[in-house]
C-alpha cells in the first residue's frame, strides 16, 4: 500500500494491522439503515491474519463504477474514517469489493422475497434516480412489480396489478410469462364490467388493450370483440324490433345500448342515426332535482327547467351595454321613442290551440298591476298605465313613464295558465319519475306535440338524472352514460377545461352566493350580530380549497354585495356592483369582540326595559338548498361559527322549496340568478322581496332605483344600493361563481354562453358517433 504524501512500500500484514482496530470496533451492517447513511463500498482483503472487511469511500477509480473481473492494477482507496488519506492495495490482495449500489439492491431483493413491495419499491426508485447503471437494476425491478403484481391477482385487486404489469411491459415488453399475465388480469376485468353491465368501461379496456398491447394479446382481444358484438347484436335487434313497432323511445334506448357495446356492430351507425332522427334522447346529469316551485329565487332547478316548460312573453338571451337582451319568442315588439309606448306583434299565436291570444296577453299585464292577484309587482304597478288588444293578436301596452327594461318584469307574466299551455310549452314531464340500474333518479320531459315553436329533429326527450355530485357526473360523462351536465362544481370544471374529449363552457351570468337574515329572529335582525357571523366566515378558504380546488377560473371571487362583479373587469353585467367597496376580510377574534358588544348592548336594552339580562343567542340553524355548492360551503360555514361557541345546525330544503317553511331558521343560503339587477334588487331586497329586508333607507333606494330614467343614473343607484347593503350588512354577501356545463360530443346546437340550459333546446341534436 502506498500513502501518497510519502510514497514508500508498507507490507500488506502491516496495513491490515493499522486498519484491524477500526475494523473490530465496526456493527455490523444494518441493511435497511442504507438509504439513511452516506454512500460507502466494502472492500475485503486478505493476509496472513485472514479476511477483513474495510468501509471505504464511494471507488471512483473504474468507468461508470463496473469493477473489473480480475483486478490488474492497485485498487485506490480511503478509509472512511479517515478520507483525506488514499491508500493502495494490491490485487492479489483484494478478496471482494462490494459497491453500494449493489448491496442496495441486495437488499431490495431481500424485501422483494419477504413481499415488503414498499420498502423494496423505496430501494429501487432510489437506485433508479441515483445509479440507474447499476447492473441488475431493471430485472430486479421487473421481478419486485411481477412478485407484486401475483399478489395483488391473488387478492383481486385487478386493476393495481393490471398497473404495475403495466410498468414491466414499459421496461420489457418481451419479458417471458408476460403475456399470460395480462390476459388473466385483463379479462378477469373485463369480465366483471360485462357482469355489470358496464359496457362502456369493458370497451376502454378492450381500446387500452388494442392499443397497448395488440401484438401481444391478439387471442384475448379476439375473444373480447366476439363477446361485445354478442351483446351488441342483441341490442341492435331490439333497437329494430321497437321501431318497427314505433316504439321510439325504447328503440332510442337500445340503440344507445347497442353503440355503447360495440359500435363497430355491422349497420349500428346506420341504424343509430335512423334512430336519432326519428326519437332523439338527451341525458342530462343534474345534482338538484326538479320540483315545482312557487318562487323560483332559490330554487336552481326550478329556474332551469322553466324554459323546458313554457316560454315567457320575454326572455333574455345575453347581456348588453344597457342590461340585458330580450326577444319576445312569441313575436316582436316595439318600443316608441318616448319609451311609454309597446306594441306586441303576437301573429305567431293565430296557430295556437287553446284560448291563447292578444285579449289573454292584456289581460295578464293588467293583472299583474292589481294588488290582489298572484302576479301582483310592485315594479310594474309603478309603470304601468294600460293594456288592450287592438285586435285578436296585437296588444298596445302604455306606461306612466319610461321604464329602462320593462321587459325584465313582465317576461314571467304568462306562466301558470293552463289556457295557453299547451302552445308555449316546448316539453312537458313525464307522470312518473324512474330509477335506472344504478339507482339514480331520472325525471323525462317529453316533446310536447301542440308547441307551436317545434322544429325539426330537436330532442324529443330530455331525460334528467339525478347526480350526488358533479365529480360523479363528469365520470358518466366521460363512459357515454349522460350528455350533458347542467352544472359543475367549479373544481371539476377546471378539470372538465383540461379535458378535450368533452366541452365545458360557462353560462353567461354567473351566480351570487349569500346568506340571507330570517328578519323575524330577535338575533339576527340585529345588525351586530350579522356583522360578527359575517368576520367569523373565512370566505377565501372556502371558496378557493373547497369549491375551487384549488385552482383557478375567471369569474370566482369573494364579493361585498349582492350583485354581479362579472365574469371580468370589463363585463357589463357588473354596471350595479360598486367596486370601490372592498369584502371584509376573515377575522375571528374581531368576530368574538362584536358578539360580546352586541350581547352586552342587548343586556343594556334589557335592563332599561326592566328586565334582569337579555336571552343568549346559543344555537344557529344554517338553511340551504339540497344543492352540492350549498352542502359543501354550509359545512364550513358552520364549522367557522363553531369555533366561537355556537352549536349550529344545518336544514336541507326539500326539492323546490326556496325557504324553510317554518320561522325557526337564522340564515339561508342563497344560490341566486341574478341576470337583470335594475330589476332583480327589487325582487330580492325589497320589505315585499325574497329578503324582506325592512330597512327603511334600502326601500328607498330602491324605489328611486325603479324612477331611473337612464342608464348611467341606475348604475349609480344601484351601487348606492350596494353601499347601504354592505354597510347594514342587510345580506352576508359570500361569492360569485361563474357556472359551467359540459356536453360530450354526441350534442350540437347547446350555444357558446347560454344564459340558461334549455335557452336553445329548439337546436339541441343528436348527432351519431
Amino acid at each position: 500500500m502506498h500513502q501518497h504524501q510519502r510514497p514508500t512500500r508498507i507490507r500488506l500484514a502491516t496495513a491490515a494491522i493499522l486498519w484491524s482496530a477500526v475494523v473490530a470496533a465496526t456493527p455490523s451492517v444494518n441493511a435497511q439503515s442504507l438509504l439513511d447513511e452516506d454512500p460507502y463500498d466494502l472492500v475485503t482483503v486478505t493476509d496472513a491474519n485472514g479476511p477483513t472487511t474495510l468501509k471505504v469511500l464511494p471507488l471512483t477509480q473504474f468507468k461508470d463504477r463496473r469493477v473489473p473481473a480480475t483486478l490488474r492494477e492497485p485498487l485506490k482507496v480511503r478509509r472512511l474514517e479517515d478520507p483525506d488519506q488514499e491508500f493502495e492495495v494490491a490485487p492479489s490482495a483484494v478478496k471482494k469489493v462490494e459497491l453500494y449500489e449493489q448491496r442496495v439492491l441486495t437488499q431490495a431483493l431481500s424485501f422483494t422475497r419477504q413481499k415488503d413491495f414498499d420498502k423494496a419499491f423505496e430501494y429501487l426508485s432510489f437506485l433508479r434516480t441515483r445509479y440507474p447503471k447499476t447492473p441488475g437494476l431493471d430485472e430486479a425491478m421487473q421481478q419486485m412489480l411481477t412478485a407484486e403484481a401475483t399478489a395483488l391477482y391473488s387478492k383481486r385487486e385487478y386493476e393495481r396489478a393490471w398497473f404495475l404489469l403495466n410498468e414491466i411491459y414499459s421496461l420489457n415488453p418481451s419479458r417471458p410469462g408476460l403475456d399470460k399475465a395480462l390476459t388473466a388480469v385483463l379479462d378477469r376485468m373485463f369480465a366483471k364490467r360485462i357482469s355489470d353491465r358496464d359496457f362502456v368501461d369493458a370497451r376502454r379496456i378492450h381500446g387500452v388493450a388494442k392499443d397497448r398491447y395488440q401484438r401481444l394479446l391478439q387471442p384475448l382481444l379476439r375473444k373480447w370483440e366476439t363477446q361485445l358484438g354478442r351483446y351488441a347484436e342483441q341490442a341492435k335487434t331490439r333497437a329494430e324490433q321497437k321501431l318497427a313497432a314505433k316504439e321510439y323511445a325504447d328503440a332510442y334506448r337500445a340503440g344507445q345500448l347497442m353503440m355503447e357495446i360495440w359500435p363497430e356492430t355491422n349497420g349500428a351507425r346506420q341504424l343509430f342515426a335512423q334512430l336519432a332522427t326519428a326519437y332523439p334522447i338527451v341525458t342530462v346529469a343534474v345534482t338538484q332535482p326538479y320540483s315545482p316551485a312557487a318562487d323560483k329565487t332559490n330554487c336552481r332547478s326550478t329556474e332551469r327547467c322553466q324554459r323546458l316548460l313554457h316560454r315567457s312573453l320575454f326572455e333574455m338571451t345575453d347581456v348588453g351595454s344597457e342590461g340585458g337582451d330580450y326577444i319576445c319568442p312569441m313575436g316582436s315588439h316595439r318600443i316608441s321613442a318616448n319609451g311609454r309606448s309597446i306594441d306586441l306583434d303576437l301573429s305567431s299565436l293565430a296557430n295556437a290551440k287553446g284560448n291563447l291570444s292578444g285579449l289573454t296577453v292584456a289581460r295578464q299585464l293588467r293583472a299583474m298591476a292589481l294588488p290582489q292577484t298572484d302576479k301582483f309587482s310592485t315594479q310594474w304597478r309603478s309603470v304601468f298605465e294600460k293594456a288592450n288588444a287592438s285586435d285578436l293578436f296585437n296588444v298596445a301596452v302604455s306606461l306612466q313613464r319610461p321604464h329602462l327594461r320593462f321587459e325584465a318584469i313582465v317576461s314571467d307574466s304568462l306562466a301558470g295558465l293552463d289556457s295557453i299551455a299547451s302552445a308555449v310549452a316546448p316539453y312537458a314531464p313525464i307522470a312518473n319519475d324512474s330509477s335506472d340500474d344504478a339507482g339514480r333518479s331520472e325525471l323525462r320531459f317529453r316533446k310536447n306535440p301542440d308547441y307551436l315553436y317545434s322544429v325539426p329533429n330537436q330532442p324529443a326527450e330530455i331525460a334528467e338524472e339525478l347526480y350526488t355530485s358533479s365529480e360523479s357526473a363528469l365520470s358518466a360523462l366521460r363512459r357515454g352514460e349522460v350528455d350533458v351536465i347542467a352544472r359543475l362544481l367549479p373544481a371539476d370544471a377546471i378539470q372538465a377545461l383540461r379535458d378535450n374529449t368533452i366541452s365545458a363552457r360557462p353560462y353567461r351570468v354567473p351566480s351570487m352566493h349569500m346568506l340571507i337574515p330570517n328578519y323575524d329572529d330577535e338575533f339576527v335582525s340585529q345588525r351586530a350580530y350579522r356583522l360578527a357571523l359575517l368576520y367569523a366566515i373565512d370566505r377565501e378558504t372556502i371558496l378557493q380549497r373547497e369549491l375551487l380546488g384549488g385552482g383557478e377560473l375567471a369569474g370566482c371571487q369573494i364579493v361585498s354585495g349582492p350583485f354581479p362583479y362579472g365574469l371580468s373587469n370589463d363585463d357589463p353585467i357588473s354596471y350595479g356592483y360598486n367596486r370601490q367597496i372592498r369584502p371584509r376580510g376573515y377575522d375571528p377574534r374581531l368576530a368574538k369582540v362584536r358578539l360580546q358588544l352586541a350581547k352586552m348592548q342587548a343586556d343594556a336594552a334589557a335592563v332599561k326595559a326592566g328586565e334582569e339580562s337579555a336571552p343568549t343567542l346559543t344555537k344557529l340553524v344554517l338553511a340551504h338548498p339540497d344543492d352540492e355548492i350549498a352542502k359543501i360551503a354550509c359545512q364550513h360555514i358552520a364549522n367557522n361559527w363553531r369555533i366561537l361557541g355556537f352549536e349550529v345546525e344545518t336544514l336541507v330544503l326539500s326539492p323546490g322549496q326556496g325557504k324553510p317553511e317554518s320561522g325557526d331558521w337564522h340564515f339561508l343560503y342563497a344560490d341566486l340568478h341574478i341576470s337583470e339587477p335594475l330589476t332583480d334588487a327589487t325582487n330580492l331586497l325589497a320589505s315585499s322581496g325574497f329578503v324582506r329586508c325592512g330597512s327603511p333607507y334600502l326601500n328607498l333606494a330602491l324605489r328611486q332605483l325603479n324612477a331611473a330614467d337612464n342608464w348611467n343614473l341606475a348604475g349609480t343607484r344601484l351601487q348606492a344600493i350596494h353601499q347601504i347593503c354592505f354597510d347594514d350588512v342587510s345580506v352576508i354577501p359570500l361569492w360569485q361563481l361563474s357556472d359551467y356545463f359540459a356536453h360530450g360530443p354526441k350534442i350540437d346546437g347547446i350555444g357558446t354562453q347560454p344564459v340558461t340550459l334549455y335557452q336553445n333546446v329548439e337546436n339541441w341534436r343528436v348527432i351519431p358517433q
